[in-house]
């Protein structure tokens, strides 16, 4: 009898998570209320892979207030609620459209990156229960951050154990503010151990610190995380570690903090750590794993079969989980028929507490050759990947398979424990698989290795230029054409979805671009864009430097735009003595060749980089030739954005009345040939430029229009900058309270377009208060802008030193060395 009742509801009109959840509820009314249970049960086996779905599992989903949904057990209980397909469909892309749209909670946002915890996970029940007694007998109002350390030999479950007791906590409703997992790749053969200043920078990213604000250094950034983690009930796990001076930074400091470290090398070098030394499985717990995975009545009707499966494998809990694989996807197969082939192949019998590499390499060929070729083939191109994670589409390019193959393959790898999911349509190598897929690799020709390494270059090279014009459209035009891809990139349906493509990929595109499996050269050119917006100075910096080693010598054009980004990316990471040398051959070469734009671009880049070490009379003379050069192009497009820059550099040198003529000029030129973006900056400098003259009055007029276009455009540096000169103009106009109050409305905006505006915020603060007398104010807000222009490495002769200097020095018995002080 059909249940079912009235009109199914439509996801399409949740606003946010909440109603969602509420629309979910009223799908299950829809389809007659099953119990959680019967849910359950209907839902497991829809997972993907199919698992044993707890109803504890299934009721919270249903309850409100929850900040984020698992998608995959959001999908299997719709499907199971019984809507077809393409309304099952409608379900996800709203759930993804009301999460993407929620606003950002900071650091106590839950951020949900722990891998799944595997229904077949057994034993460890001793490990578990001391690890969780050592939690307890330190909880919050302990004076140092707990930490578990989970030692022991590869393969041995230190992650599964890791992610077991993780989730096992997480349950009972500890540690629901943050949860990050990172693999730190301490023990991977074919690349170096996660840099911790890499590490720290995605974490900083996840917890909603602007990539513009995430300062160079360890130091600054594991001082940060720190503060951000700081009181937070907070969980780490760090994967793999190579050793205590890894981890040391990515740990924090607050007590109501867990750390969970898992890593085959002793880390007695961790004061305080709590050390859990896994060792192998015993009979009973290597059984019982083999049960789970193929099943009771097998191994109970094959005992003495099943104890030799084990004991062939050492006991290693990775090595019974990788044999059970192959048997339960055998179904005529015996667990004799298995013993036999673990001892044709070579696997000796293990009975000590170690398990020699070449044993468990025997076992992956077990495993491997008796996949279809075509599986062993996308299991080595795996191999390829230098990023962490991978997506079916960019195997399928390597191996020649349509999409939907590939990824059948791919989820059999999973099926057979050879291949872990990451969440999103992304997997994983362990890494002593990645170890034997690179070395399968070598018994494949060479020839359709190279052909592999090609297909999966061009698709990158395809995938990101597609990827570039659905975010920066305007480019398109200035970017270079690339050959056509072998098989067709990936669609983008919006910036958004073009964005998380490339924040998911950049490892991989850079590590094969550097590697020279997709060439650097055009690749260095379509990634600039999005590199330099998104802060990732020391990423571009190593595909440029690879691109120039790699540009033939007679494509001169090329090399000069790859010298003006290497030079860009020189002068981001305040290596000004190298950018000046870049950028000086990148005009020389545009110079000979006779492209004049192109010496127009690299004399801006160079009055930029004067600017920044504060030498202005040099800024002055680069802007003034780019500008000849830009006019006798007859271009009106970059004419105004060298006279906007020429503009801003006269008001630095303290000469408004001529900086208001070529900003006058500036705006002009900018609103004939539509360059809005410009023309706010222009306005923002002639404001600038009126303060600096005392005429406030005008200067309120023009950097009213600025504030209303940079807030059109969506331009918040600018908003930031025009709001703190508005402010200026008020204390200077005798408001000095409405003043503060609008140049702390520009400070809370700079704090996300980086250091460089928040510095400038915090001058005009300590600036203003010190002209109505609040002396501790200001000294306040100089000391934190002063702390800022160290931490960042600002040129001593910069204007925003400049600035920052002239209003501490009118500070009464106030200096630099006594604000560092303080």
């Amino acid at each position: 009898m059909d249940e079912r009742q009235g009109t199914v509801p439509d996801p399409r009109t949740a606003t946010d998570l909440a109603e969602f959840i509420g629309l979910l509820g009223e799908l299950r009314v829809w389809a007659g209320m099953p119990s959680y249970r019967t849910l359950a049960k209907q839902v497991g086996p829809l997972m993907r892979p199919p698992s044993v779905v707890s109803h504890s599992t299934v009721v919270d989903v249903f309850k409100a207030g929850r900040r984020r949904l698992d998608l995959d057990l959001v999908v299997a209980i719709v499907r199971a609620l019984g809507l077809d397909e393409p309304d099952i469909e409608g379900w996800r892309q709203a759930y993804l459209r009301v999460q993407r749209d929620a606003p950002t909670g900071g650091p106590r946002e839950v951020f949900r990156q722990l891998p799944a915890d595997l229904p077949t996970f057994t034993g460890r029940g001793q490990e578990l229960r001391d690890l969780f007694a050592a939690i307890g007998e330190r909880p919050g109002s302990a004076q140092t951050v707990v930490v578990s350390a989970i030692e022991g030999m590869a393969g041995i479950g230190k992650t599964r154990l890791a992610v077991r007791a993780a989730h096992e906590l997480i349950r009972a409703g500890r540690f629901t503010d943050v949860q990050l997992f990172v693999n730190l790749r301490g023990f991977d053969p074919d690349h170096s151990p996660a840099d911790p200043a890499v590490v720290l920078d995605a974490f900083l990213r996840q917890l909603g610190v602007p990539a513009q604000a995430i300062p160079d250094s360890l130091d600054d950034r594991s001082a940060m995380f720190r503060n951000l983690l700081h009181g937070t009930d907070a969980l780490i796990v760090l994967d793999n570690a190579a050793g205590e001076d890894q981890v040391r930074d990515l740990i924090p400091a607050s007590p109501s903090c867990l750390v969970l470290i898992t890593s085959r090398r002793s880390l007695t070098g961790l004061a305080d750590a709590v050390v859990c030394q896994l060792g192998l499985f015993r009979e009973d717990e290597a059984l019982d794993l083999l049960a789970q995975i193929v099943g009771e009545a097998r191994v109970t009707a094959e005992p003495q079969a099943a104890a030799t499966v084990v004991r062939l494998c050492g006991y290693l809990p990775l090595a019974v989980a990788l044999a059970g694989g192959q048997l339960r996807r055998r179904s005529t197969w015996r667990l004799a028929d298995l013993v036999g082939r673990l001892e044709s192949a070579g696997l000796d019998a293990v009975e000590s507490t170690s398990v020699g590499r070449q044993s468990v390499r025997s076992l992956f060929g077990v495993s491997i050759r008796a996949l279809p070729k075509a599986a062993q083939r996308v299991f080595c191109w795996a191999a390829l990947f230098p990023g962490s994670t991978f997506t079916a589409a960019a195997v399928a390019a390597a191996a020649d398979l349509a999409p939907a193959e590939a990824e059948s393959i791919l989820e059999r790898l999973v099926d057979e424990y050879l291949l872990e999911h990451r969440g999103a349509g992304r997997y994983e190598l362990h890494d002593l698989l990645r170890l034997f897929a690179a070395e399968f690799a070598e018994t494949i020709d060479g020839g359709e290795r190279r052909t592999a390494e090609y297909r999966l270059g061009m698709y990158y090279l395809a995938a990101t230029a597609a990827a570039l014009d659905t975010l920066y459209p305007h480019e398109k035009h200035r970017r270079i054409e690339i050959p056509q891809s072998l098989e067709p990139p990936p669609a983008f349906i919006s910036a958004i979805d073009a964005q998380s493509w490339l924040d998911a990929e950049h490892r991989n595109i850079i590590g094969l671009a550097v590697a020279g499996v997709a060439d650097p050269v055009p690749m260095s050119i379509l990634l600039w864009e999005y590199l330099k917006n998104t802060s990732r100075l020391s990423d571009a910096h190593q595909l440029n430097t690879a691109a120039l080693a790699k540009v033939p010598a007679d494509e001169a054009q090329r090399q000069a735009q790859i010298l003006n980004q290497l030079g860009i990316s020189h002068n981001n990471l305040g290596n000004y003595t190298e950018a000046l040398d870049v950028l000086e051959r990148a005009a020389a070469i545009y110079s000979e060749i006779g492209d004049q734009r192109g010496v127009s671009i690299a004399l801006s880049n160079l009055a930029v980089l004067h600017h920044d070490r504060g030498d202005l009379a040099a800024a002055l003379t680069a802007s003034r030739q780019a500008l000849a050069i830009t006019r006798q192009r007859g271009d009106g497009w970059r004419e105004g954005v060298v006279l906007t820059n020429t503009g801003g550099i006269l008001v630095q040198l303290g000469r408004p009345a001529e900086a208001i003529d070529v900003l006058g000029e500036a705006i002009a030129v900018t609103h004939e040939n539509g360059h809005s973006s410009c023309r706010a900056t222009a306005l923002g400098h002639m404001g600038q430029a009126y303060v600096h003259l005392g005429d406030f009055a005008s200067a309120l007029t023009v950097l009213t229009e600025a504030l209303e276009l940079s807030r059109e455009l969506k331009k918040r540096n600018n908003e930031a900058e025009v709001l703190v000169l508005i402010g200026r103009a008020y204390a200077g106009s005798g408001n000095p309270e409405r003043g503060l109050v609008t140049i702390q409305q520009g400070l809370e905006i700079a704090k996300e377009n980086g250091p460089y505006y928040e510095a400038a915020a915090l001058t005009a603060l300590g600036d203003t208060y010190r002209q109505v007398g609040d002396i501790e104010r200001a000294r306040d807000h100089y000391r934190n802008a002063l702390a800022i222009a160290d931490k960042f490495r600002m040129h001593p002769d910069s204007p925003i030193r400049r600035d920052l200097e002239a209003g501490i020095a009118a500070m009464p018995t106030t200096s630099p060395d006594q604000l560092k002080g303080a």
